[in-house]
């Protein structure tokens, strides 16, 4: 049965960083999880990290310390280079993103990003007059990042946040004829942005701004 304390610092009271206790093939192993204990969610969470471990253990599956020293940026560093030799994702919009979370969970340890440190974030970016659709394209970069790391076996947990309502679409349609007019008044490349937002139903920020010359295939008729 295993435990979980906040070891005592020599004439400072205890540590803020919740540690357990478990056992494997009846030795004592005792490590730190990193999650701070000033929150409310705290023990809760090092409850969960406890339990992950007990459960390896159970399983025969092997206990890996490294795990917990791993930081956020080899975890960024592994997803930038799955989209580059993937291909799933335009590299401008997910480094616009990957900016983003890079400003606020460089130097974390991977096992210490929890929800409420994702509220932290969001919380900040929400300070910054972000709109929840972005933070929310941000988040599911987070997301598509904690859960490669997941699969790779560099994350024992995945933490659990919700997504921000957005607000919802606008009504209404563009009617061609004022489509055209609006058009036929914006500069050449405006106008050629502006036609494939109408014609393909692309956001204009996100995807039609971020288009390169390598996304165009002339001799297949393609745009991606």
């Amino acid at each position: 049965m295993g435990s979980l304390y906040r070891p005592k610092l020599r004439g400072f009271g205890r540590s803020r960083i919740w540690w357990c206790k478990y056992y494997v093939d009846g030795r004592p192993i005792r490590e730190s999880t990193g999650i701070a204990g000033d929150t409310e969610t705290a023990p809760a969470e090092a409850r969960r990290f406890l339990k992950v471990r007990e459960g390896a253990v159970a399983t025969g599956q092997p206990v890996l310390p490294r795990v917990d020293r791993i930081r956020y940026e080899e975890l960024a560093a592994d997803l930038r280079r799955y989209y580059q030799t993937t291909g799933k994702r335009r590299m401008k919009e997910a480094e616009t993103r990957l900016r983003r979370l890079d400003k606020f969970f460089v130097g974390y340890r991977v096992a210490a990003i929890s929800p409420s440190t994702i509220s932290a974030f969001v919380e900040g970016r929400q300070k910054e007059n972000a709109a929840n659709a972005t933070i929310n394209r941000e988040l599911a970069t987070l997301r598509r990042m904690l859960r490669l790391a997941y699969k790779g076996g560099k994350l024992m947990r995945l933490p659990v946040f919700e997504m921000l309502k957005e607000r919802a679409p606008r009504e209404g349609f563009f009617e061609r004829d004022q489509y055209e007019s609006v058009r036929r008044r914006l500069r050449p490349d405006l106008q050629v942005a502006t036609m494939i937002s109408y014609t393909f139903g692309w956001r204009t920020q996100s995807e039609v701004l971020t288009l390169e010359r390598r996304h165009l295939d002339l001799e297949a008729g393609t745009l991606r």
